[in-house]
């Protein structure tokens, strides 16, 4: 007998040889989370299917959440949308997903193609979310790898920033104590950046739901 009705579904599928992971949704007409437990869905992306057949089946396939209230379609959409933009995914080389959600962008979503336009970067990034989480993510990253920090101190020192009469506070007397003050804000500010830059940059993360 079928516990579950015909209703939109995310699930977590992982190949346990590889460590390689891939989580999805199945919402059309026919969706069925024993389409997935069956093999008899193989996913929606072209990448993954081509993984599944030279690799075989995943031994791991866990149904995440199914949704059968008014607006499922949506919900699961959107939750999938949440679930992949959170972990970070198209960020981290032990995942297959190649973008947070397809209901948002296709498997061809490739967003380096919008690299060299800042017309169009900018267009995107108003209009499309799923654009402006990957820039925002992208930054963040970028900004605190040890070859950023590097050139930024090349080019300070280049230019003298805040050096002399560059610096905003030139001939402004300052006491010991705020310039601790100021010193260990500082200090905090850096520690947050470098924690956020590497768990961005995490490969692997442990799945609350395994």
């Amino acid at each position: 007998m079928n516990i579950y009705p015909s209703s939109p579904y995310t699930y977590f599928l992982m190949w346990s040889s590889t460590k390689k992971k891939y989580y999805g949704c199945q919402y059309g007409k026919t969706a069925n989370p024993q389409n997935i437990l069956s093999g008899k869905y193989k996913t929606s992306s072209r990448y993954v299917k081509d993984y599944w057949k030279h690799h075989g089946s995943p031994d791991i396939i866990v149904i995440h959440r199914t949704f059968l209230t008014a607006g499922a379609v949506a919900l699961c959409r959107q939750f999938e949308h949440e679930y992949l933009t959170r972990v970070g995914v198209i960020h981290k080389n032990d995942w297959l997903n190649r973008a947070t959600t397809k209901a948002i962008i296709t498997d061809n979503y490739n967003p380096l193609s919008w690299q060299n336009s800042h017309k169009s970067r900018k267009t995107h990034a108003a209009t499309d979310p799923m654009f402006k989480d990957y820039l925002a993510q992208l930054c963040v990253k970028n900004m605190h790898t040890a070859s950023a920090d590097k050139k930024r101190k090349e080019t300070f020192v280049r230019i003298k920033h805040s050096q002399g009469q560059n610096n905003p506070n030139f001939g402004v007397i300052v006491s010991d104590k705020t310039k601790r003050n100021i010193s260990n804000a500082r200090k905090e500010q850096h520690e947050m950046n470098t924690r956020n830059a590497l768990r961005l940059n995490r490969l692997c993360y442990t799945c609350i739901h395994c």
